[in-house]
């Protein structure tokens, strides 16, 4: 019966190491399970913050461009405007031009005129 007894007891002790080793065993897995999980984490949040970046970057080039194409139909309008004026002194001076000929042709008429006499 003492041998049983120490067998037994030989077995439980054998049996509470495994335990033991098991146990460490899987607090070492969790371990290293939280070290990834964290890492994962991490990587997760700068991957995050560069897509903010980027989205910011973006919305600065956009606004840039609104900008831009902004500048572009001032610059269009002012272009147009001045094209009008233009357009404008060029009918003015073919008008000024054509009253000169007129002017003249009835000098040249009253001259003619004249001279028959």
């Amino acid at each position: 019966e003492a041998t049983a007894a120490k067998a037994r007891e030989e077995s439980l002790r054998d049996e509470h190491e495994r335990s033991m080793q098991a146990t460490a065993h899987a607090k070492t897995l969790a371990d290293e399970a939280e070290v990834e999980l964290a890492a994962l984490r991490a990587e997760r949040a700068r991957d995050e913050l560069k897509l903010i970046a980027k989205s910011s970057e973006l919305d600065a080039t956009r606004r840039r461009l609104d900008e831009a194409e902004e500048r572009i139909r001032s610059a269009a309008g002012v272009e147009g405007a001045l094209r009008a004026e233009l357009a404008a002194s060029d009918a003015a001076a073919l008008v000024a031009e054509a009253n000169a000929r007129g002017v003249d042709a009835r000098a040249a008429e009253e001259t003619q005129r004249v001279r028959e006499e």
